[in-house]
């Protein structure tokens, strides 16, 4: 099941320049890894062995035709479980979330990924879509 998320937000206040796509997926994945304390929900009331992880990657958007200045990202999420809980690994979703980034401003669009929009950092990006993966 995919929905479909029009929201434009602010990362930086500072244009910082053309980059690849590579690049701005490591800068993303840089952030996920600065959330690390958020990563893993243990929950003691229940049992010592109860716990659950998230992992998030973030990557250069996966479609094939994308160019390297497309400004086009994709962030993907697994999880874990212990063993206690193991019977949730295949019924809780992997999320997907597809955004592009470098945008003018507020009202600007995602241009098409097939283009080289740029490569530009701005302090706005779009989310395009965010989907349920089977588990």
């Amino acid at each position: 099941m995919a929905a479909s998320i029009a929201a434009v937000a602010v990362l930086s206040d500072t244009p910082v320049g053309r980059l690849k796509d590579t690049v701005l997926a490591t800068n993303l994945q840089a952030y996920f890894n600065e959330l690390s304390a958020l990563q893993t929900w243990t929950y003691p009331d229940e049992s010592s062995r109860y716990s659950i992880t998230v992992t998030d990657t973030a990557a250069a958007d996966s479609t094939p035709g994308r160019q390297q200045f497309s400004g086009w990202l994709m962030a993907t999420s697994s999880y874990s479980s212990s063993s206690l809980v193991s019977g949730l690994n295949s019924h809780l979703p992997v999320m997907e979330l597809r955004l592009c980034v470098g945008l003018g401003n507020t009202n600007s669009h995602c241009g098409n990924l097939n283009n080289n929009n740029g490569g530009n950092t701005t302090a706005y990006f779009s989310i395009d879509r965010l989907s349920n993966l089977p588990g």
